[in-house]
């Protein structure tokens, strides 16, 4: 059964008798959706199909799908599961503060769902998909991590517009929503695996004033102040209010961790009072460095993913999801990664969505982390 399937926007009311043939084969199946955000609007016609046709279907919009290796702007990838994993889309507490009792809402709320839902072959994988702008995603990880442990291997992605503006990114067929997150607990098989190869560039700061994902100041100072200058003395850019994200992609935060590695956060906009938002929170008092402005090692990069990845069963399917900023930053160079991504893993080509963050284990631990720039990738 081919597992992987792309559908351009056009042909989904015509989906029907095709789904149906699908669910003969295969009486257990369920679908995942990954939809471009240019075919946002046309995401009731899929849901519409599979009420129709009594096939559970869950999926979320990004800002680009992935099929055989290639970015696609248009369209939706469909991943058939002929047993169909449980799976569940679900609301979030808290607001935009990311409140600490909000973030342990939802991780109980998530907990909860995977305990009612594990079945006894294994440690599955937890597969979340987050709205976004879910400002508290780390926390929310965090406490869930404290839940549920080591009882599930851990692995997600970030969902909706690349413009950063609020849109409704999940969805099942009923329901088009925000702030929510979606939940599917995958085969043990399907554990992610990640890489950046960003570098620290040498000079740290700390941020001595944050709320979830913004970065109020720095050094004492107002964060975008500082931030403008050190990008200007490091790299010699100048960046202002209007050409923020067109540049900041370029000039990422890396947060140190007591291990030694570097989780990236992009920064995506402004806020009031010189604040930088990030995707990802940045934790109060977090040592922070600005990050090589990579001439990425797109080799070093593909071949630390290649040889952390267990060996396949003969008929698992690639499921990728390369990071938004990473793309941007890269430009054409980003498909050659992407091509030399599916050369070394073999077999018809990773295929996905481009994201807007990742979560999966940290190398050196099975806690899960919340990261930016990543390519991640998993057997499904």
């Amino acid at each position: 059964m081919q597992r992987f399937l792309y559908r351009p926007a056009e042909s989904w009311a015509e989906l029907g008798s095709e789904v149906r043939g699908w669910k003969a084969e295969h009486p257990g199946l369920s679908v995942i959706a990954f939809v471009a955000e240019a075919d946002a609007g046309k995401v009731g016609v899929l849901q519409e199909v599979f009420r129709d046709t009594g096939v559970p279907l869950h999926g979320a919009i990004f800002p680009e799908v992935i099929f055989r290796g290639v970015f696609k702007p248009l369209g939706a990838v469909l991943l058939l599961m002929p047993h169909g994993p449980p799976a569940r889309l679900l609301a979030l507490s808290g607001g935009a503060g990311g409140r600490a009792d909000g973030a342990e809402a939802s991780a109980a709320a998530i907990r909860d769902w995977v305990e009612g839902s594990v079945r006894d072959d294994g440690e599955p994988t937890l597969f979340l998909v987050f709205d976004a702008l879910v400002p508290d995603i780390e926390t929310v990880l965090g406490h869930l991590y404290e839940r549920l442990g080591r009882r599930v291997h851990y692995m997600g992605v970030n969902a909706g517009s690349e413009t950063f503006q609020p849109i409704p990114c999940l969805f099942d067929p009923e329901r088009l929503t925000d702030r929510a997150v979606l939940a599917i607990l995958l085969p043990p098989s399907a554990h992610a695996v990640l890489e950046h190869c960003y570098a620290s560039r040498g000079r740290s700061i700390l941020a001595t004033s944050t709320e979830g994902n913004q970065i109020h100041s720095i050094d004492g100072r107002p964060a975008f102040q500082v931030y403008q200058e050190m990008v200007a003395q490091e790299y010699g850019a100048q960046i202002d209010e209007g050409n923020f994200y067109q540049y900041a992609i370029h000039y990422p935060f890396g947060i140190t961790l007591a291990t030694g590695e570097v989780l990236v956060r992009i920064p995506v906009a402004l806020g009031e009072n010189g604040a930088v938002i990030c995707v990802g929170e940045v934790p109060a008092n977090s040592v922070l460095t600005l990050l090589d402005q990579p001439v990425v090692d797109s080799r070093e990069t593909v071949r630390s993913l290649v040889t952390r990845m267990d060996t396949p069963t003969e008929e698992a399917e690639v499921l990728h999801f390369y990071c938004a900023g990473r793309r941007l930053h890269l430009a054409e160079e980003a498909a050659t990664e992407l091509s030399m991504l599916g050369e070394q893993l073999g077999g018809s080509g990773p295929s996905g969505a481009v994201s807007l963050g990742e979560i999966g284990p940290s190398s050196r631990s099975r806690l899960p982390r919340f990261h930016n720039a990543t390519l991640i990738v998993s057997y499904v």
